[in-house]
């Protein structure tokens, strides 16, 4: 027992010690987690804002493209094409690159997705109209829209990887916290484990008798 007087005092009062200590750093420990837990709820909805606010964009210049091929070059896009604007994932852009440059269409290395998109969307519309596709470059180059949609598109995945980043940075530095606090409390029950094992095996204090009670025993 805790206040059993046959145990060492000071043994006792470092076992209560480590208790307490032991209880502070479990309580530290699940405030850390559940910080964590907000933390990922966190980057959850921000990578579910992050795709909302990237397909509203998408939709706005999709929009803004076709209206200016009509408005400045005469081009209506079809359904269809139009339908081609939404398809923006990387599968799709490196296969559209690869098909424009088959038919001789040079597009810039570092040419955005949209860019891409437009090329094949001018070369479709040409083709449909049994014009040169040759034209396509000189269009594309003329469309206001392009630089734009390249200027929205940077500040959109800007101001995305900054704030990814700063969850990133404090989740990182809440878990090397919760690493360490796990740790001290693997070392707090060592210690707490140790003392119990001392108090379980201490001998119980046989006071000495004096002669006349050792008679008196006796008898």
């Amino acid at each position: 027992m805790i206040n059993d007087p046959q145990i060492p005092t000071n043994t006792l009062e470092t076992l209560k010690e480590h208790l307490v200590k032991l209880n502070e750093m479990k309580k530290e420990l699940s405030f850390v987690k559940k910080n964590l837990l907000e933390k990922k709820q966190t980057i959850n909805a921000l990578i579910q804002e992050h795709g909302t606010t990237w397909s509203n964009h998408r939709e706005k210049y999709n929009n803004e493209l076709a209206k200016e091929l009509e408005e400045s070059h005469g081009i209506t896009l079809t359904a269809e094409e139009k339908k081609m604007l939404d398809d923006s994932n990387s599968a799709s852009i490196t296969e559209r690159r690869t098909k424009l440059e088959k038919l001789n269409i040079k597009i810039p290395d570092k040419a955005t997705d949209f860019t891409i998109i437009t090329y094949d969307a001018v070369v479709s519309a040409l083709g449909r109209n049994l014009q040169d596709l040759n034209e396509a470059p000189g269009i594309v180059k003329k469309l206001s829209i392009i630089s734009k949609e390249k200027n929205d598109a940077n500040d959109i995945k800007s101001t995305f990887e900054k704030q990814y980043q700063e969850i990133s940075t404090s989740s990182t530095e809440l878990k090397n916290k919760a690493e360490k606090t796990t740790g001290l409390i693997e070392i707090q029950l060592n210690d707490i484990e140790q003392l119990a094992e001392a108090i379980s095996t201490s001998k119980p204090v046989v006071p000495t008798l004096t002669p006349s009670e050792e008679t008196q025993k006796l008898d």
